[in-house]
């Protein structure tokens, strides 16, 4: 939608229902949202993320190891504490900001008070803003960040976008590889929010160099090596992007399942398709057994089969296929329902497949179980996965980038912590068979007539693919 949205040059449409929404159950319905607003405000991580929202991220990546700092060379930002979310809450935030009917309140007003940017005001900011401008580009002033947040709104700049490309060309400068003479006279030097700022004004309206950065990452380390006669290979290497979507704020190396996660996740290097969160919660110690993941919306038989196979150890490439398939099908439901991600098992809170399906039977008069709502979600993702093979995608395209396979986290908890190649490549088959897909990660006939998609495997029957 973003796409064509962008190729017909327009920034939203506004839309006004005047219907009634009827349901076959109003009373049920209402019953289990009672009952399910109780059971998140009892949810372990409840109160963090209804205090901190998002940018409580900060801390629990820094004390993993985990956060991507100066365009992923390491996981160890010796800042972080002053663009964490207790930073936010204690000095800058005014009060909690909700979505309609949310109990999380997730989000936050704040107000700068003093300082170079002194009247800032808005909303947020989350994880990906601090993450992305702070860690990634060395950025440890906060205000600088509220700013840097409130611009990128007001511009209709994506952060995780935007933030990719200003860490590439922070770290080409590192590197020598840009100057003055390439930059129009910007500094950009780690921890540089004024350049930042004025790189993000450029972009928007594709004056300077920010035009360079303007179409993403990896078109713009292509340009930048067409102009300084350099290989484009040598350059696309330092981009951290799958499938040309530069990756969100979270470090791969030591978290094998986020890794699979971000390789085969149909839009890219996507935090919200399939990130096995599960595997990094485990790791500091909030579940010990099957149970304690039915509080948070896990259908027991699922978390039973993770520790059969010991999906939820990090460190282990074994089960990740069970991890990342669970996300990814659940996803896509929330997605149809118009359900947030952060009240699901995601973020550690209870609204999974059991609650969705005692709500669509109430709204619908149609019973669903768990399992038939995880079937909408596998059918939904094999749509998508037919289209992308359609276009050529294939196997090599559902690979994370070089660097995580030859560059060891270099301190911190996780020192010395790399992807390797023959690690993944289990994983990446053991995904496919999990899938009913082809070792080139094509979904057979077989899989998608048994989802009731006869229609797309002729279509790719049609085109030679099957």
């Amino acid at each position: 939608v973003g796409a064509i949205l962008g190729a017909k040059r327009l920034k939203a449409i506004a839309v006004r229902g005047t219907g009634e929404i009827s349901l076959a159950d109003p009373s049920e319905f209402e019953a289990v949202a009672v009952e399910l607003h109780e059971a998140i405000r009892k949810a372990p991580f409840y109160r963090q993320l209804s205090r901190y929202g998002t940018p409580i991220l900060v801390s629990i990546f820094s004390h993993l190891g985990a956060l991507p700092s100066y365009d992923w060379q390491t996981g160890v930002f010796k800042e972080a504490d002053k663009i964490s979310g207790e930073t936010l809450v204690s000095k800058y935030s005014v009060k909690s900001k909700a979505c309609f009917g949310c109990p999380i309140h997730c989000s936050h007003f704040y107000l700068v008070r003093e300082g170079e940017y002194a009247g800032t005001m808005g909303e947020g900011p989350e994880y990906e803003a601090l993450g992305g401008f702070g860690s990634r580009c060395g950025v440890s002033n906060m205000p600088a960040l509220l700013y840097i947040n409130n611009l990128c709104n007001r511009l209709g700049l994506d952060v995780i976008q935007a933030s990719s490309s200003i860490g590439l060309a922070m770290h080409l400068w590192q590197d020598k590889i840009l100057g003055l003479e390439d930059t129009g006279g910007l500094s950009l030097e780690w921890g540089n929010h004024q350049a930042i700022i004025e790189l993000l004004k450029q972009m928007a309206s594709r004056k300077g160099f920010g035009e360079i950065l303007a179409d993403g990452a990896l078109k713009a380390a292509r340009k930048i090596a067409r102009i300084k006669g350099l290989p484009e290979e040598k350059l696309e290497y330092y981009v951290i992007h799958t499938k040309g979507y530069a990756h969100s704020n979270v470090e791969l190396r030591g978290s094998k399942g986020i890794a699979l996660a971000y390789g085969v996740a149909t839009r890219g290097g996507d935090h919200l398709r399939g990130h096995a969160t599960q595997e990094r919660y485990a790791s500091l110690g909030l579940y010990k057994k099957p149970e304690d993941w039915v509080m948070v919306g896990v259908p027991l038989e699922i978390a039973k089969a993770w520790y059969e196979r010991n999906a939820l150890d990090p460190k282990s490439p074994t089960g990740k296929a069970l991890l990342v398939i669970y996300n990814e099908n659940l996803f896509a439901v929330a997605d149809a329902l118009g359900i947030c991600k952060f009240a699901t098992s995601w973020q550690n809170l209870p609204f999974g497949p059991e609650y969705m399906a005692k709500l669509v039977t109430a709204a619908t008069g149609i019973k669903y179980d768990w399992r038939k709502i995880l079937e909408c979600g596998e059918r939904i993702y094999n749509v998508e996965k037919a289209l992308q093979v359609r276009y050529g995608c294939r196997r090599t395209h559902d690979y994370v980038p070089q660097r995580f396979f030859k560059e060891p986290l270099p301190e911190g908890p996780r020192k010395g912590e790399v992807l390797k190649r023959e690690e993944y490549d289990r994983m990446l088959d053991e995904y496919y068979e999990a899938r009913g897909w082809t070792k080139e990660g094509i979904p057979t006939r077989e899989k998608l007539e048994s989802l009731r998609l006869k229609e797309v495997s002729d279509d790719l029957e049609r085109r030679g693919i099957l």
